[in-house]
């Protein structure tokens, strides 16, 4: 048993982010796509759009593993988004339909000894990954050391800004399709937890150190994981509101804490084996989560 959900939420006019839930009941795959359209691009919303949804389709009709290479799908979203742009009339020259894209899927085995998850993405955003006993310790640490971030950013600076070099669009670049792939193997001793989120949520490119009202040093990123982990937090303990639910409030609460500038999309994948961790240390109270 996997558990995936996702959610988004904007405050500009049209949200040009969006997400995509896998499945794969044949070769019993799960997993979760964020995309976020690029705002310099015109028709962003629609590259977003078609590029998540067709990577998800695509992974889910697959009848072999062997055929799940993801340098294929990404270059064979790629292709689908100049066909989309030729039927359109769409011109391709310049920034036309342009999007990053995060896809994350859970692999199991026959005797589930060696599932593994597997990510791939071009862009930026985060790809969040906790141990299954991430809520578990001491008041004295101020953030969880079982959670990290795999994400490298394909970014560069320029004019202060950062610009990608690798993403989906409509150009005859194939190389900035080719994306990053990181492999691997779930705990059995507390299972994983994956959250991946577009840049309106955390990138590392943008990432920003600033003080609070005490004077005391902070990077504004870790304001917006620690909200996850008390949500998620939340979740487990919650016995009647399901994942996607508490996303949605995460999201909402984020923006009321930092009043979201940029569209925001996350998308969480949790295994069983953390499943199974977290109901056994519920019912052994173990309530000692510390929140900033």
């Amino acid at each position: 048993m996997v558990e995936i959900a996702a959610a988004t939420l904007t405050n500009k006019k049209e949200n040009q982010d969006w997400f995509s839930k896998i499945s794969n009941p044949k070769l019993q795959l799960n997993g979760v796509v964020v995309a976020d359209g690029i705002g310099s691009f015109s028709f962003a919303k629609e590259a977003s759009n078609l590029v998540a949804k067709f990577v998800s389709i695509k992974i889910g009709e697959l009848t072999d593993i062997a055929d799940l290479n993801f340098e294929n799908i990404f270059s064979e979203a790629k292709k689908e988004l100049i066909a989309f742009a030729k039927e359109q009339n769409m011109e391709t020259e310049g920034n036309t339909l342009g999007t990053t894209l995060i896809v994350a899927v859970h692999f199991p085995t026959p005797n589930r000894n060696h599932d593994t998850i597997k990510v791939a993405y071009v862009g930026n955003g985060g790809i969040w990954h906790l141990r299954g006993n991430f809520n578990h310790f001491n008041e004295s640490q101020l953030l969880p050391w079982n959670a990290i971030n795999y994400l490298n950013p394909h970014s560069i600076q320029e004019e202060g800004k950062e610009a990608l070099y690798k993403l989906i669009s409509v150009s005859n670049n194939y190389e900035e399709a080719v994306p990053s792939v990181l492999t691997f193997r779930v705990d059995k001793n507390f299972g994983d937890i994956l959250m991946i989120c577009t840049d309106g949520i955390y990138s590392y490119d943008q990432v920003q150190i600033g003080k609070d009202n005490s004077g005391r040093t902070w990077v504004s990123g870790e304001k917006s994981m620690s909200l996850f982990y008390s949500e998620l937090n939340d979740y487990f303990k919650d016995e009647n509101i399901d994942l996607e639910a508490h996303l949605y409030d995460y999201l909402k609460k984020l923006n009321s804490i930092e009043e979201l500038d940029d569209d925001a999309t996350i998308g969480v994948l949790i295994t069983n084996d953390a499943l199974v961790h977290q109901k056994r240390a519920s019912n052994a109270n173990h309530n000692d989560f510390h929140i900033l």
